[in-house]
């Protein structure tokens, strides 16, 4: 059994693939179809984009806030002008954001948004597994 069925992670293997932009078009997506609402987390915190182009002010508060001050989830999740979208953006600079969001707090967080909001889907956008571009991917010989 799937524990966690409405969580969707969107990630690349480096930056520039257009991950950000694939993640909104799915978030978009699925919120435009009749019975479903969903919540678009910008997990991709060094980058943290995806939030202002969904509307969010830049500066606004949002999961690195959560996770490192408690910040109540009703204080940091955003209308967009699609009715059935929401928005947690990536909030503010932090030096630790990595470990924040390899943390037991944010798998914590996952696991609350999944039960709380259990008739949304959550689709987050994540950092891409290689931060480098100076790191290419194995070729073979």
């Amino acid at each position: 059994m799937v524990k966690s069925p409405n969580l969707i992670m969107v990630t690349s293997a480096l930056p520039g693939e257009g991950k950000t932009f694939s993640a909104i078009n799915l978030a978009i997506s699925m919120a435009m179809e009749q019975d479903k609402t969903v919540l678009f987390v910008d997990a991709d915190v060094a980058k943290a984009s995806a939030g202002r182009l969904l509307g969010v002010p830049k500066g606004s508060r949002g999961l690195i806030d959560v996770l490192e001050h408690g910040v109540s989830l009703r204080e940091v999740l955003y209308h967009t002008n699609i009715p059935k979208l929401r928005v947690l953006p990536a909030g503010s600079a932090h030096e630790r954001a990595t470990e924040l969001l390899a943390s037991e707090g944010m798998r914590a967080l996952m696991s609350d948004l999944s039960r709380r909001y259990a008739d949304r889907v959550i689709v987050f956008d994540s950092p891409p597994a290689a931060r480098h571009r100076g790191h290419q991917p194995y070729r073979g010989r």
